[in-house]
Protein backbone atom coordinates (compact mmCIF):
# COMPACT_ATOMS: atom_id res chain seq x y z
CA UNK A 1 0.00 0.00 0.00
CA UNK A 2 1.41 3.37 -1.02
CA UNK A 3 1.71 6.12 1.54
CA UNK A 4 -0.13 9.35 0.95
CA UNK A 5 1.96 12.26 -0.28
CA UNK A 6 1.05 14.71 2.40
CA UNK A 7 2.95 17.71 3.67
CA UNK A 8 4.34 17.47 7.16
CA UNK A 9 3.12 19.66 9.97
CA UNK A 10 4.68 23.14 9.77
CA UNK A 11 5.76 22.93 6.11
CA UNK A 12 3.19 25.53 5.10
CA UNK A 13 4.36 27.99 7.73
CA UNK A 14 7.95 27.47 6.60
CA UNK A 15 7.03 28.05 2.96
CA UNK A 16 5.10 31.25 3.71
CA UNK A 17 7.94 32.51 5.92
CA UNK A 18 10.53 31.72 3.25
CA UNK A 19 8.57 33.51 0.54
CA UNK A 20 7.34 36.37 2.76
CA UNK A 21 9.32 39.13 1.00
CA UNK A 22 7.67 38.24 -2.33
CA UNK A 23 4.24 37.87 -0.71
CA UNK A 24 4.60 41.18 1.16
CA UNK A 25 5.62 42.93 -2.07
CA UNK A 26 2.59 41.56 -3.88
CA UNK A 27 0.34 42.60 -0.98
CA UNK A 28 1.75 46.13 -1.11
CA UNK A 29 0.87 46.21 -4.83
CA UNK A 30 -2.73 45.23 -3.87
CA UNK A 31 -2.69 41.80 -5.52
CA UNK A 32 -5.57 39.49 -4.56
CA UNK A 33 -4.61 36.66 -2.23
CA UNK A 34 -5.77 34.05 -4.72
CA UNK A 35 -3.30 35.33 -7.31
CA UNK A 36 -0.49 35.49 -4.74
CA UNK A 37 -1.28 31.91 -3.71
CA UNK A 38 -1.24 30.68 -7.32
CA UNK A 39 2.01 32.46 -8.16
CA UNK A 40 4.18 31.81 -5.08
CA UNK A 41 2.84 28.77 -3.18
CA UNK A 42 2.94 25.05 -3.96
CA UNK A 43 -0.62 23.73 -3.39
CA UNK A 44 0.75 20.33 -2.30
CA UNK A 45 2.50 21.97 0.64
CA UNK A 46 -0.17 24.29 1.98
CA UNK A 47 -3.87 24.79 1.32
CA UNK A 48 -5.42 28.15 0.54
CA UNK A 49 -7.19 28.52 3.91
CA UNK A 50 -3.97 27.79 5.79
CA UNK A 51 -2.14 30.22 3.49
CA UNK A 52 -4.65 32.96 4.36
CA UNK A 53 -4.22 32.21 8.07
CA UNK A 54 -0.41 32.38 7.81
CA UNK A 55 -0.56 35.68 5.90
CA UNK A 56 -2.89 37.12 8.56
CA UNK A 57 -0.50 35.97 11.32
CA UNK A 58 2.47 37.61 9.58
CA UNK A 59 0.57 40.86 9.08
CA UNK A 60 -0.58 40.94 12.72
CA UNK A 61 2.99 40.28 13.90
CA UNK A 62 4.27 43.17 11.77
CA UNK A 63 1.49 45.45 13.00
CA UNK A 64 2.15 44.65 16.68
CA UNK A 65 5.87 45.28 16.16
CA UNK A 66 5.18 48.78 14.81
CA UNK A 67 2.87 49.85 17.66
CA UNK A 68 4.79 52.29 19.87
CA UNK A 69 5.35 51.47 23.53
CA UNK A 70 3.17 53.29 26.06
CA UNK A 71 4.74 56.31 27.75
CA UNK A 72 6.74 55.64 30.89
CA UNK A 73 4.82 58.17 32.96
CA UNK A 74 1.05 58.39 32.80
CA UNK A 75 -0.16 61.97 32.67
CA UNK A 76 -3.30 62.71 34.69
CA UNK A 77 -6.03 64.79 33.05
CA UNK A 78 -6.12 68.47 33.91
CA UNK A 79 -9.68 68.37 35.20
CA UNK A 80 -11.36 65.55 37.04
CA UNK A 81 -14.22 63.77 35.36
CA UNK A 82 -17.51 64.31 37.20
CA UNK A 83 -19.08 61.41 39.01
CA UNK A 84 -15.93 59.41 39.56
CA UNK A 85 -15.26 60.40 43.19
CA UNK A 86 -17.20 58.68 45.96
CA UNK A 87 -19.53 61.37 47.32
CA UNK A 88 -20.04 59.96 50.82
CA UNK A 89 -16.56 58.67 51.42
CA UNK A 90 -15.96 60.74 54.57
CA UNK A 91 -19.47 60.27 56.01
CA UNK A 92 -20.25 57.51 58.47
CA UNK A 93 -21.74 54.43 56.89
CA UNK A 94 -25.39 53.71 57.47
CA UNK A 95 -26.36 50.70 59.51
CA UNK A 96 -29.28 48.43 58.87
CA UNK A 97 -32.38 49.37 60.87
CA UNK A 98 -35.20 46.83 60.78
CA UNK A 99 -38.61 47.81 62.14
CA UNK A 100 -41.18 45.06 61.52
CA UNK A 101 -44.06 47.18 62.93
CA UNK A 102 -45.12 44.33 65.20
CA UNK A 103 -46.64 46.57 67.87
CA UNK A 104 -50.37 46.43 68.50
CA UNK A 105 -51.03 50.08 67.70
CA UNK A 106 -49.22 49.80 64.39
CA UNK A 107 -51.11 46.62 63.58
CA UNK A 108 -54.45 48.37 64.16
CA UNK A 109 -53.29 51.26 62.03
CA UNK A 110 -52.29 48.99 59.13
CA UNK A 111 -54.97 46.28 59.23
CA UNK A 112 -57.76 47.93 61.13
CA UNK A 113 -59.44 47.25 64.48
CA UNK A 114 -61.43 44.23 63.25
CA UNK A 115 -58.44 42.38 61.85
CA UNK A 116 -58.04 40.10 64.87
CA UNK A 117 -60.42 37.12 64.53
CA UNK A 118 -59.34 35.51 67.79
CA UNK A 119 -60.30 38.44 69.99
Amino acid sequence: MAAKSRARWGDGRIEVSAKWPEIAGALSEKWPLTRIYQKFIDPATIGYSQFRRQVRNHLEAERSATIPAPPAEIVRPLRQILGTAHVRHDQARRTFDFDPADKGADRDKLIGPGGNRNG
